[in-house]
């Protein structure tokens, strides 16, 4: 009995001695207690974990030892923007670039605008105005935005000039002429029979000769107010105060007249009022002596230097200065030239613009097969132009009428000493147009071709424009009593006053 109570002391004992005698712990971790470094003895708990919150990018991480649990959130990323990149709105981390602006181009009125964010952009271009004219709208040639015609800016007229657009230079209306009294002029004061007066409308051009509008003649018009045989030669309200104030007896003769220029006369169908009309507009103008005892030509190679100085070449200008000064100048010889000679009845032909084109395309024909230049002579353009009025008056077909009036044709011809001729016509029932020049008509036309560059042919005279409404023409189309007609006529020979 004592020997066991001796044995279990004797361990007690051992098992004292062999414990610590002071624990040394180590610090708690998330998931250990304090713990004695040489015994391993544990005191207390662990202290857990100490999770951050979970970010974008990071999980739920242990501030104490780093330990993550579950997953990091992720970014929550906003669109992208014209000046922005994607962004996250958790946490902002950017991304990318941005989309950059997507403007719309300017126009003249609005400025070029973002069309995703509505920023603006280039300011508005405003409008590119190109000039029109004082009739024309003027319009940007960006947007074809218009501003209104400004309208012309006349001046006013005076005696010698129109109303004058001092923008364009557009006139309108006539001069309104002199208004005279003693020879004077009311209005401006000029002297109308001074050289200054006279010089004014030296070399004035009539609107037929630029303006194929003015080419056209209407055969129906009443010859008591108007002229249904040959255009107008227009040269305006200054020149017609001239024409007014001017004793045309001194230098104008009827009979005389109608004797020199026979087809002329025959053309006008011998009216006094209009083949003095005729003298007055255009055969003084061309040099034409027009009674026995004056001659333009011979005044101007006979009159005073400082007239010749102011008055040019123009056959019109001396005229008027002869019958406006005659008590001066009626001493001056008339008839004879300087040396002597007499004088050519007319000097020059002034032909339209339609009859000038016909005549240069004529000889471009002729050019071209080596044939020599025709010569205009105004006796056959006074025929060529009452061929036109016959077609066009009386509703003859192409050359029906020259076939069935062939002693008439020969009569006429045969006070130019014609031996031979020739007549190429347009005639056509068509609606009134403008005087434009037939010429390329009769290209592709072997029968009127040949008759244009025949060699045998001299002289040359062409036809203004006729037309005339038939109402007799027994046809439906409406278009068929429009009768229009034009004619060029050839000859071999011309002995007249301008070819002599």
């Amino acid at each position: 009995m004592k020997k066991s109570l001796l044995v279990l002391t004797l361990c007690t004992f051992v098992l004292i001695l062999t414990g610590c005698h002071k624990h040394t712990y180590r610090p708690a971790t998330c998931t250990t207690p304090p713990t004695c470094e040489e015994c391993g003895e544990t005191e207390g708990s662990s202290l857990g974990h100490n999770y951050s919150n979970p970010t974008c990018e990071t999980p739920p991480t242990c501030a104490r030892c780093g330990e993550t649990i579950g997953a990091a959130l992720g970014h929550t990323w906003v669109d992208a923007t014209c000046d922005k990149a994607k962004i996250c709105s958790v946490c902002g981390t950017e991304e990318g670039s941005p989309n950059g602006h997507n403007y719309s181009d300017p126009t003249c009125t609005e400025a070029a605008i973002c069309i995703v964010c509505g920023e603006k952009g280039e300011d508005a271009l405003g409008h590119n105005y190109v000039a029109g004219s004082c009739t024309e709208d003027i319009k940007c040639t960006r947007c074809d935005d218009t501003i209104p015609a400004p309208g012309h800016n006349f001046t006013d007229a005076t005696c010698t000039e129109p109303k004058k657009c001092m923008v364009c230079n557009e006139t309108e209306g006539d001069p309104l002429g002199h208004i005279l009294e003693d020879g004077q002029c009311t209005r401006c004061g000029l002297d109308i029979g001074s050289i200054d007066s006279i010089r004014s409308i030296a070399g004035l051009k009539a609107k037929c000769e630029s303006d194929y509008a003015y080419c056209v003649v209407d055969a129906d018009c009443d010859p008591a107010t108007g002229n249904p045989y040959d255009v107008d030669y227009d040269y305006g309200q200054a020149y017609e105060s001239f024409v007014e104030n001017c004793d045309w007896s001194l230098i104008y003769d009827h009979d005389y007249y109608a004797k020199t220029y026979p087809i002329l006369a025959t053309l006008y169908h011998k009216d006094k009022r209009l083949l003095l009309r005729h003298f007055q507009t255009v055969g003084i103008h061309e040099g034409r002596q027009a009674n026995s005892s004056f001659n333009v030509s011979a005044y101007m190679d006979n009159c005073s230097d400082n007239i010749k100085d102011s008055l040019g070449s123009d056959y019109a200008a001396y005229a008027i200065y002869y019958m406006l000064n005659y008590s001066t100048e009626k001493n001056i010889e008339h008839l004879k030239l300087a040396n002597g000679k007499t004088p050519a009845k007319q000097s020059k032909v002034i032909l339209t613009v339609m009859q000038a084109k016909e005549l240069l395309e004529i000889n471009n024909y002729r050019a071209d097969v080596n044939a020599h230049d025709l010569t205009i002579d105004a006796e056959l353009c006074a025929y060529a132009n009452y061929r036109a009025w016959m077609n066009a008056h009386d509703d003859w077909a192409a050359h029906d009428w020259a076939k069935k009036n062939n002693d008439m044709v020969w009569d006429l011809l045969g006070t130019m000493n014609a031996g031979s001729m020739a007549e190429n016509t347009v005639t056509s029932h068509q609606k009134r147009s403008r005087g434009e020049a037939k010429y390329a008509n009769y290209r592709n036309s072997k029968e009127h071709y040949d008759a244009l560059i025949r060699t045998k042919y001299n002289y040359f005279g062409t036809s203004n424009f006729y037309n005339s409404i038939n109402e007799n023409l027994n046809n439906d189309e409406w278009l068929s009593k429009y009768v229009s007609s034009t004619f060029d006529c050839f000859t071999d020979k011309a002995k007249t006053a301008y070819n002599n």
